[in-house]
């Protein structure tokens, strides 16, 4: 096959970059390891246009007119709890039940709550215990037992998380990766 080499600076929101994108960037390695990978995980949308990165990696389709995106997969998202708070809490039987549950969701990122609250989850202030906008905080908080929250399915899986009310919430989202339109034949 065809060497490739060279340097490719990658960008990931913090959550994708740390739990995500590491097992599938180890594969493109052995498949290609005279390549180096620069790899910015920040939540902050890194411009593409401007060429700060070479591929961004996004749970949403990119709008900017220079950039082509190519959808790579998608993550199915639903409820989830460690096996602990689940034995010393119970587990909620209906949606009524989540309201005696401590539950984890964003804090002030309204466009997300509601989001959420339309696919089944109502994590409005008055209902979560734990609010933080920051996905990795939200997935710590989970993985360390401290409520019931969102996460991706081959995440939860990984780490022994079980899911909750499978009926309630379960929706996808998807990957997608971007390049300026210039790094196409790169």
């Amino acid at each position: 096959g065809e060497v490739i080499s060279g340097t490719v600076r990658l960008t990931a929101g913090k959550l994708l970059g740390v739990e995500i994108l590491p097992p599938m960037l180890r594969r493109l390695r052995q498949q290609h390891p005279q390549l180096a990978l620069e790899l910015n995980v920040s939540n902050r949308l890194q411009t593409l246009s401007q060429q700060e990165a070479d591929v961004a990696v996004r749970i949403r389709r990119p709008t900017e007119a220079s950039v082509v995106a190519r959808k790579v997969g998608d993550l199915h998202v639903g409820l989830y709890a460690t096996p602990e708070l689940l034995a010393e809490q119970g587990v909620p039987e209906t949606a009524e039940d989540l309201r005696r549950f401590p539950l984890i969701g964003p804090d002030r990122h309204g466009g997300e709550i509601e989001f959420l609250c339309a696919r089944g989850f109502d994590c409005s202030a008055e209902h979560t215990a734990i609010r933080t906008d920051d996905h990795l905080a939200q997935w710590a908080a989970l993985r360390a037992g401290l409520g019931i929250g969102v996460s991706f399915r081959q995440l939860a899986q990984r780490y022994g998380l079980v899911r909750v009310l499978p009926g309630q919430v379960d929706f996808t989202v998807d990957v997608w990766i971007a390049m300026h339109q210039d790094m196409r034949r790169v």
